[in-house]
């Protein structure tokens, strides 16, 4: 019997509480099922070298044209340069290019671009990989095309971890600085729309930029964290937003993906003596962003003490190393304890599960992850198959947020070049 849409949205939505749930209640170690399988060292995650500590602004490449690319098309580069201190090899460049805001709005985003040097491989050229960085912080600085090859710089983890193996691949790849990470606009963390432009302007500004270089019929989108969830949303808005974009995949590497149900809500004021600090200035960013984004729906007081606002209040010059510190101490010193239920409207917007995607979709997850609930992931998943998505999903027992990224990589490498390759997408729906 057919089902109908409002039904098959009941179920997507009832997936994903469940998982929720299920991990809340009995623990990530119900997941681990393979507990000797083999895990990146977690101690990688941990050095000085990614820690983010060193926020570096960028100088006059930042500072926008006056009209802010307005009457301009989305995806139009403005200005580029090369980036000093890349490795033996590799040529990588800093882009100026028009965005949009969730609105659609022009703004200017900038973004990092790197290729291996020399002449692209015949016939065509390399293809494209959009990569989005997990979350750095939510102000001007924050971004990874400032300082990318600098050790504890906001840029060094995500080339270090994930660029870095898909160009010696043999990838192009361009990574967004999101929306005032780099030039100063409005900030759209985990706002769908707005993350979505940003990630596939950056694809079209590359194009125009190493037109000699790339194969303009081969492109994928990945992200981890923050970025799995732009990887994810630009995906779902692509075939609207940029259909000539030839996407052949879309991987999100624990992506951080906000449940439109009352738990949300929940994981801010679980344990209110606990330190969360990194966790709240996670929630700050996002809660900034949408301030700004739905002006009259949401307040930070609606979230946070007074002391809570004036910590988030040093997330718009910060990084998230200034701003965790900002939120170190019991949960309850900064977050209210009635949270308004419109904030569950905004993240259910914000939330890229309502319909099928149009590519395949990969979902790497780590199962002693504490920085994203596991469950949620794999309730994505599952949800992302009832909506009738090609799905592979590919969990590691032994791996935390970032060591995943280690450990995934083979696999993760694999299946995108499958997808370059045109062989058929194999599904874990049926098992799922």
């Amino acid at each position: 019997m057919k089902q109908s849409p409002r039904y098959r949205l009941r179920a997507a939505i009832s997936t994903v509480i469940v998982g929720i749930v299920v991990t809340f209640v009995l623990g990530a170690t119900v997941l681990n099922t393979s507990p000797t399988q083999v895990s990146a060292p977690h101690s990688l995650t941990e050095l000085a070298e990614y820690s983010g500590a060193k926020q570096i602004q960028g100088g006059a490449f930042y500072s926008p044209p006056a009209n802010l690319g307005q009457g301009l098309a989305p995806g139009t580069l403005l200005r580029s340069e090369p980036i000093a201190g890349a490795p033996t090899g590799i040529s990588a460049y800093r882009l100026l290019y028009v965005s949009q805001t969730g609105e659609g709005v022009n703004n200017v985003v900038s973004a990092m671009f790197a290729v291996r040097s020399g002449p692209a491989p015949a016939p065509n050229g390399r293809p494209l990989l959009a990569v989005a960085h997990g979350t750095t912080g939510n102000a001007p600085g924050c971004g990874v095309s400032q300082a990318p090859f600098t050790l504890g710089s906001t840029g060094y983890g995500t080339w270090s971890q994930i660029m870095a193996g898909l160009v010696g691949s043999g990838y192009a790849t361009v990574a967004t600085d999101y929306a005032n990470l780099g030039v100063k606009a409005t900030p759209d963390y985990l706002t769908m729309q707005g993350e979505a432009h940003d990630v596939l302007n950056s694809m079209r500004a590359a194009y125009t930029f190493a037109a000699d270089q790339l194969d303009t019929s081969k492109a994928a989108i990945l992200g981890h964290s923050q970025g799995g969830h732009a990887a994810l949303s630009a995906a779902y808005v692509a075939p609207d937003y940029a259909p000539e974009l030839a996407i052949r995949g879309v991987a999100g590497l624990a992506p951080a993906i906000f449940p439109p149900a009352p738990l949300l809500i929940k994981f801010v004021q679980a344990a209110p003596t606990k330190d969360a600090s990194a966790f709240l200035a996670f929630i700050s960013f996002a809660v900034q962003s949408w301030v700004k984004n739905y002006p009259g729906q949401i307040k930070m007081s609606d979230v946070f003490t007074p002391k809570g606002v004036a910590a988030a209040e040093v997330g718009n010059t910060q990084c998230l190393d200034g701003t965790s510190k900002a939120f170190a101490g019991p949960k309850s010193d900064f977050v209210q304890q009635d949270i308004p239920s419109s904030i569950l409207g905004i993240a259910a917007q914000n939330f890229p599960i309502y319909q099928k995607y149009q590519y395949p979709i990969l979902i790497q997850q780590g199962l002693q992850d504490t920085t994203v609930v596991p469950g949620v992931n794999l309730a994505f998943a599952r949800t992302a198959c009832l909506q009738g998505s090609k799905v592979t999903l590919q969990t590691f027992p032994q791996d935390v947020h970032s060591s995943v990224l280690y450990t995934g990589q083979p696999q993760l490498l694999d299946w995108l070049n499958d997808r370059m390759a045109g062989k058929p997408v194999s599904s874990d729906c049926g098992g799922l």
